[in-house]
């Protein structure tokens, strides 16, 4: 869960800092001599490794939420009328 939630945050911040690098560059971003253009090409293919950024994304909050049933089970949080609900 560590990993898919990492990867999804490191491609998002690298897709915004290509984007905003191609934005500062103007027109010249553009140019094949920048290597912007080669660059947001082979991150588009990184992103899509192991799944997309929002099923990624997914599945680390699928893992906080179990791990937030676990503590509250643990510590007795629940409540008799939500321990109800939850075993319905």
């Amino acid at each position: 869960a560590l990993a898919a939630a990492l990867k999804a945050y490191v491609t998002s911040e690298t897709q915004q800092a290509l984007q905003t690098a191609r934005e500062c560059c103007g027109g010249h971003g553009y140019a094949a001599v920048s290597r912007l253009g080669q660059l947001r090409e082979d991150h588009d293919v990184f992103t899509t490794f192991e799944g997309d950024n929002t099923v990624l994304r997914q599945q680390a909050a699928l893992h906080l939420l179990r791990v937030y049933e676990q503590n509250l089970e643990n510590h007795g949080f629940l409540s008799g009328a939500a321990a109800r609900v939850r075993d319905a």
